[in-house]
């Protein structure tokens, strides 16, 4: 069977370690037609060992940004680089089971689908817990931007859908469901609940989660609804009463 190229970016900032086991999980994919764009965003630890890896890779690609110009922009320059049919982006802190991608292309491809996400599994690197995040078949808006479980390593899209989008370079939070959102205005976004990555997550402050989550709430609302005064009303009362409550829970805990 003909495999259609996939293009698999990845920027990083320092955290090379881990980095190396993501690549890893990349190059084991049992999906053989890959390229892989690093995008060095400006790293200050070496990055001799991920050069030794590129170097012994005819298909991975090292770009370098000459500062730290953030993930966004380094996605758009690793879309703007690919060849591949196929975009796949990954977290330079997360890994993929090992037929994420032959799942998803094959998925993709009976059933018509540009634009697909999985499920996933969600590692707490202190615990070593691991939970199954089960996703929705479908997004659409305004909904995505109420509540959205799309987690970026877990997504492939058709390259030719976002050939007019690109990740906003400007905002910290809520960039990558803004993203999700442009491309939903004329592509179906489709879920397969068949876990396909292992995203690891830390745990952070409560106050500075939720303080994150206001500024990507509020990115969100400015993007999406400055033409829909209603839904814009309604967004942002929706997520104030939800911070509410996580600061409530918060101050009853301490």
């Amino acid at each position: 069977m003909n495999e259609e190229l996939v293009s698999i970016i990845i920027p990083f900032f320092n955290r090379i370690k881990q980095l190396e086991l993501t690549l890893e999980s990349v190059l084991n994919q049992t999906y053989k037609n890959i390229e892989i764009i690093l995008i060095n965003d400006g790293s200050t630890e070496s990055i001799t060992r991920i050069k030794k890896i590129h170097e012994s890779h005819e298909n991975i690609y090292l770009i370098h940004n000459k500062e730290n110009l953030g993930v966004s922009y380094s996605r758009n320059i690793g879309i703007d680089f690919a060849n591949g049919k196929y975009i796949s982006l990954q977290d330079a802190d997360d890994e993929w089971l090992k037929n994420k991608i032959e799942i998803q292309i094959a998925f993709m491809k009976k059933m018509n689908i540009k634009f697909l996400y999985t499920a996933y599994l969600r590692r707490n690197l202190l615990t070593k817990k691991t939970v199954k995040i089960n996703v929705p078949k479908t997004y659409k808006l305004p909904y995505i931007a109420f509540k959205c479980k799309i987690a970026t390593p877990t997504v492939i899209f058709d390259k030719e859908i976002c050939k007019d989008i690109k990740f906003k370079t400007n905002i910290k939070y809520g960039e990558d469901i803004i993203f999700w959102s442009e491309i939903s205005k004329t592509t179906n976004l489709k879920g397969l609940n068949i876990p396909t990555a292992i995203v690891n997550v830390s745990e952070g402050s409560t106050s500075q989660i939720i303080q994150n989550q206001r500024e990507g709430y509020k990115n969100l609302n400015n993007s999406l609804f400055d033409q829909n005064s209603l839904i814009s009303i309604l967004h942002y009362l929706y997520f104030n009463f939800k911070l509410f409550i996580k600061s409530l829970v918060e101050f009853i805990n301490v």
